[in-house]
């Protein structure tokens, strides 16, 4: 063939060919490996494109987030002004301000019950029943008081009592319980009640007058408390006078 020479070597050697001729311009030969390094390079360059991309729309993103976020919080206030300035639901309005009642209530109960803590304090009923009562009432068995003139003693100290609105009167006499029965015998008819009684006057220590007002039961006679004074060692000197200090 043209262009071809063929060789034959001796002792049984294979023939070598050798390529002969120009390389024709135009032809395919050398061009594969530009085109190998062209393919590269747009490769990167499509890699590098992709990156720039997908940083565009991170940064594109961290940019809407915050204004999302402000317009949501601007939305969330808007919406609870909005909220504010509706008229209020009546029926809730009203359960609100019956359970505001209610703990009124319970308020008011727990303190006037006077319960706090472990502290207890009582006190007087507002609607109960009072009474009027005078515990130092002296007769005539008193030097210097209730001077009647001729009248019943015990019947002007019922009436003076009525006048006065009086529930109930102890006779505390000084040293003395004559007039305790005279007094209990006028008022069985009314309903004041009479409550017996003596006054002491002794001596504690430095101080030389201490008032004692000593009441018994309503049972207790001018009798009964004649012995108590006896018992005291009271003298009959100091029957009804007010300026005798036991001693």
């Amino acid at each position: 063939m043209a262009g071809r020479a063929q060789a034959k070597k001796p002792n049984g050697s294979k023939s070598v060919k050798a390529k002969t001729g120009s390389k024709t311009p135009g032809s395919n030969a050398g061009t594969k490996k530009p085109a190998a390094g062209k393919a590269r390079s747009v490769k990167k360059a499509s890699a590098n494109a992709r990156k720039t991309s997908r940083a565009r729309r991170r940064s594109s993103k961290a940019q809407v987030e915050p204004t999302a976020r402000v317009s949501k919080d601007s939305t969330s206030q808007a919406e609870a002004q909005a909220e504010m300035q509706k008229t209020p639901d009546l029926a809730k309005l009203r359960a609100f301000q019956k359970a505001q009642k209610k703990s009124k209530e319970l308020a008011d109960k727990t303190r006037k019950s006077g319960v706090k803590g472990k502290k207890f304090l009582a006190k007087t009923p507002r609607k109960g029943k009072t009474y009027t009562i005078d515990l130092r009432v002296h007769t005539p068995g008193t030097i210097g008081y209730f001077s009647t003139g001729g009248i019943d003693t015990g019947e002007a100290l019922v009436r003076l009592a009525g006048v006065k609105k009086l529930d109930l009167i102890a006779i505390t006499d000084y040293y003395n319980a004559d007039y305790v029965d005279v007094v209990a015998k006028c008022a069985q008819k009314t309903k004041l009640t009479v409550v017996p009684g003596i006054d002491l006057c002794c001596q504690i220590g430095a101080c030389r007058e201490v008032y004692v007002t000593a009441l018994f039961p309503e049972t207790y006679t001018s009798e009964k408390l004649s012995v108590v004074l006896e018992e005291l060692d009271v003298p009959e000197a100091a029957r009804g006078r007010e300026d005798y200090t036991m001693p």
